[in-house]
């Protein structure tokens, strides 16, 4: 069956409507940042993207066809970082304990840089899943895999009887942590811990290196 999504949006064909769509899709992801999806409006995007209203919905025939796209974009920049940052033979032979660092890093850095885009997602994905692609669901699960290989490649300096499901698990709870504190800001008891967002990163290190490395009793 064909994504209904895909009927809402017409894709561009030329290097200017090209230009035109990242210049929608970016000013949503911003006004993301200052307001929640379902009070935006098709006007508010067009004034932020310096756009006509009519050339939004030349692309988009309504405002949820936009966000399909938007994770799209979000999906494939965070994919880009991945690379970047994990990639390479200059993680050969490290240690259990900076490949951790690395992996709260960069998920803390995804949950600061884009609490609204994210924030989005989570809550849309409560209430309306059917409006999140599955494509999305890929991407989302690719990328915790990817991070998943990265901390098992020291699974020689685990002590947990299970090293695969501690990695599942430890990832898990550091993005369901990450998620409380930063993304749902004010919604969750977990927004009022008296620790700065630094400590906070640190007492998570803390925690996911302890667990993979602590043998279970039992």
């Amino acid at each position: 069956m064909k994504d209904s999504s895909t009927l809402s949006f017409n894709p561009p064909k030329q290097r200017r409507s090209k230009e035109t769509l990242a210049r929608i899709l970016t000013a949503t992801r911003e006004l993301l940042e200052e307001t929640v999806f379902e009070d935006l409006t098709i006007a508010q995007i067009a004034a932020r993207a310096g756009c006509s209203v009519g050339t939004v919905y030349g692309r988009f025939k309504n405002k949820d066809a936009i966000l399909p796209r938007l994770l799209e974009m979000h999906y494939a920049e965070m994919e880009e970082d991945l690379e970047t940052v994990f990639g390479g033979k200059k993680w050969d032979g490290a240690p259990l304990e900076r490949r951790v660092r690395a992996v709260v890093d960069h998920l803390m850095s995804i949950a600061q840089r884009q609490p609204g885009m994210i924030r989005t997602l989570v809550l849309r994905n409560h209430q309306r899943p059917e409006s999140i692609p599955n494509s999305i669901r890929v991407s989302a699960q690719k990328m915790l895999t990817y991070l998943y290989e990265f901390l098992l490649t020291s699974r020689s300096e685990m002590d947990h009887p299970a090293p695969n499901t501690a990695v599942e698990v430890g990832l898990l709870m550091v993005v369901a942590a990450l998620r409380e504190r930063i993304v749902l800001i004010g919604a969750t008891q977990a927004t009022t811990l008296s620790m700065s967002t630094e400590v906070f990163a640190a007492e998570l290190k803390h925690a996911l290196l302890a667990y993979l490395t602590t043998a279970r009793r039992s």
